[in-house]
């Protein structure tokens, strides 16, 4: 495991993401467009179209004034791109990206322009130990 300091989350997310080539599994109970459009675009213009499953908070309003209405139009513009699926759970606090059940980044930080892009101070861990990496996909 290696730590990743809160400046640096979102750099390293993307430097796993750009060599995705099967599945990317992204688990956050927000996201908004600052946080998740560079992933996007990242696979986007990769030559891999890996599928991406998002696993976002459903239980009260406010998720959804969090999780902007942007974000469902982004992830079905991205559709036509590669496949993508959404899901909801009531109560998800968790907080992670799974690449190709090789490498997990695990951490505080939800999928928000202030939690990948330093304005909050967040921590995150790399993970590559691929038994660990394929135990998170039961949250899926």
């Amino acid at each position: 495991m290696k730590l990743i300091e809160y400046n640096k989350i979102l750099p390293t997310l993307l430097d796993c993401v750009k060599d995705c080539k099967n599945e990317l599994l992204i688990c956050s109970a927000w996201i908004t467009a600052g946080g998740i459009i560079e992933i996007l675009e990242m696979i986007r213009y990769s030559n891999n179209k890996p599928s991406v499953k998002v696993l976002l908070r459903a239980s009260e309003p406010k998720d959804f004034e969090i999780t902007e209405y942007e974000v469902f139009n982004i992830l079905s513009y991205y559709r036509s791109y590669f496949d993508i699926s959404v899901a909801f759970h009531s109560h998800l606090h968790a907080k992670f990206v799974v690449i190709d059940d090789k490498c997990a980044i695990i951490g505080s930080a939800n999928l928000t322009e202030s939690g990948l892009k330093g304005y909050n101070v967040e921590v995150a861990m790399l993970v590559e130990d691929e038994e660990s990496v394929r135990k998170l996909r039961n949250y899926f």
